[in-house]
């Protein structure tokens, strides 16, 4: 198997499983909600948008990406990230958490979170090429609700988006793992 072609199964996998990680998610909202879970809900409820998203209607949707190196780069971000995160979570419930897992919670976020957002980033360059030849997701004038759509143009406002939200993101991240330590 050609490593463009494993990539590719590799994403369609994750594709298929953040359908289903979309349940957990809505579960982690309501476990925040609950206060199970000392987490932001809003803040969970913009990772989980961007995530499906970045999922959907870009890496799923532009089959073309799928083979990029940029998506092995935001979904082993992830993966790492959400391994690190729920084995934090259940060693705090169980009122024993090792220092290398409260170490990699708040470490490794130095390098996870900037490698997610170069994935992501550069996944969602990488479709504007064939977004923009196909058309997808565009509606053009003249029509019957007279609404027009450029799904190019909102790539290129989501990208613009993230320097301000990622950023703010960070430092707020940065600020409550000071706080925590």
């Amino acid at each position: 198997m050609d490593r463009g072609m494993s990539l590719s199964c590799m994403v369609e996998n994750r594709t298929l499983a953040c359908g289903k990680d979309l349940k957990n998610e809505g579960g982690e909202l309501c476990m925040k909600r609950g206060g199970i879970v000392p987490s932001s809900v809003v803040l969970t409820a913009f990772q989980v948008m961007s995530r499906v998203f970045l999922t959907w209607a870009v890496t799923h949707s532009v089959k073309e990406v799928q083979t990029e190196d940029s998506v092995l780069l935001f979904v082993v971000a992830w993966t790492i990230t959400e391994i690190i995160r729920y084995s934090f979570y259940t060693f705090s419930l169980l009122n024993h958490l090792p220092y290398l897992i409260k170490w990699a919670r708040y470490t490794l976020f130095i390098i996870l979170y900037p490698m997610g957002v170069s994935g992501e980033l550069l996944t969602i360059y990488a479709a504007l090429p064939f977004v923009r030849q196909s058309g997808l997701y565009s509606i053009s004038l003249p029509n019957k609700y007279n609404f027009s759509f450029d799904y190019y143009t909102f790539l290129i406002l989501v990208m613009i988006s993230y320097i301000p939200s990622k950023y703010e993101f960070g430092v707020f991240y940065i600020k409550s793992c000071n706080r925590k330590s």
